[in-house]
């Protein structure tokens, strides 16, 4: 499986499979590219398939240290450039699909379409979530 170094020393696993507009794959907590692996076999012959090991992931490096969307975000936009993906499809599982929110927000230039499945914003806003709805309304106040 290839790797690309995120940042030096830390390199992060992908598969490049197919041709044609990409389509990058970011799996859930405690998963790995293999995840995706049905999906890249009915959409490879027309798609180039791009599935990533997060940090701390699969066959990607695991150091020592906080992992948070902020870095998996900061990886995942090293890999679409190093790569120079362009009008991506970006596809998000769990919290691949938290990943692919708060990617699409800070790199829309690299993005075509947004896809979520088994995911979604918080249902509050926080700091670090500011597209939920206001603590206030969740309550029902």
């Amino acid at each position: 499986m290839p790797t690309f170094e995120v940042e030096p020393g830390i390199n992060i696993a992908y598969q490049d499979r197919g041709a044609g507009k990409p389509v990058v794959f970011v799996h859930g907590w405690a998963g790995s590219g293999d995840a995706w692996d049905y999906q890249v076999l009915d959409l490879a012959p027309a798609h180039r398939c791009i599935t990533v090991d997060l940090r701390g992931h699969g066959d990607s490096d695991k150091p020592w240290g906080d992992y948070g969307y902020d870095l998996f975000v900061r990886d995942l936009h090293a890999l679409i450039t190093g790569l120079d993906l362009r009008d991506v499809t970006l596809v998000g599982w769990s919290m691949g699909g938290h990943i692919g929110l708060k990617y699409a927000h800070e790199h829309p230039e690299r993005l075509e379409r947004l896809v979520l499945t088994g995911s979604g914003p918080r249902f509050w806003q926080a700091p670090d979530a500011p597209y939920g709805t206001p603590p206030g309304d969740v309550q029902g106040r």
